[in-house]
């Protein structure tokens, strides 16, 4: 029974493997240079492609990456706090609009392996020349990019999490990475004993993972390292 369960979650749990190492990576440096809240409204853009496209009958992808692109032009000429506000605020509007009211949870347990290895490949090209070329300006379109793939399978409550919770819990990529993985193992198997939506079960159960360290660590959230040190 064990090997039927975990032969059926185990592409979702190898997805979420993914997911965690390019996120991780992301949201570290987004925590380290204060641009959390761009990326949350590029997470919504990335939504209101996909309810677009989705909508109008076209690739839920492309529809994804125009809108998180044009998004990331924006925030690297200006992102100041009242315009990123109202461009959440208008497409999040927006997106429940064309969805007709049901939100954008993704689709994790049914993405194939095939997929998962191709959005790798793209998540390690991106990695690479936003390190080999060291161009701050680059973050944003590395995260909308990212953001593409990973808003249509995981959705946007969990796309966001994964940027911003791990790095919360530890802003060491080789811990956040695999505490990631874990946390992410522990709600879908949770969300399958209790038959809940998986990709909901996996950001509530980052949720009591975050409430837990602050809990046991009241003063520890104040510390900095650099980043992938």
């Amino acid at each position: 029974m064990l090997l039927q369960v975990l032969e059926f979650l185990y592409p979702a749990l190898l997805a979420t493997v993914v997911l965690s190492a390019i996120h991780c990576w992301l949201g570290i440096q987004l925590l380290e240079r204060g641009a959390v809240f761009p990326a949350l409204a590029l997470v919504q853009l990335a939504a209101l492609g996909t309810a677009v496209a989705t909508r109008f009958g076209f690739s839920p992808y492309i529809g994804a990456f125009v809108l998180s692109i044009g998004g990331a032009f924006l925030f690297t000429w200006n992102r100041r706090d009242t315009l990123v506000a109202m461009i959440y605020a208008v497409s999040a509007a927006a997106t429940l609009l064309f969805l007709s009211g049901d939100p954008l949870t993704g689709d994790l347990l049914s993405v194939r392996v095939r997929t998962i290895a191709l959005i790798a490949v793209v998540y390690i090209a991106v990695a690479a020349a936003l390190h080999f070329l060291r161009r701050e300006s680059l973050l944003f379109f590395a995260v909308a990019i990212v953001l593409t793939s990973s808003v249509r399978i995981a959705g946007v409550l969990l796309a966001f999490t994964y940027l911003i919770a791990p790095p919360i819990l530890s802003r060491r990529f080789a811990i956040a990475w695999p505490v990631s993985a874990l946390l992410s193992a522990v709600g879908i198997l949770l969300a399958f004993k209790l038959d809940q939506p998986t990709a909901l079960t996996v950001v509530c159960t980052f949720g009591v993972a975050l409430i837990g360290t602050r809990l046991a660590h009241p003063h520890g959230s104040g510390r900095k390292t650099a980043p992938g040190t």
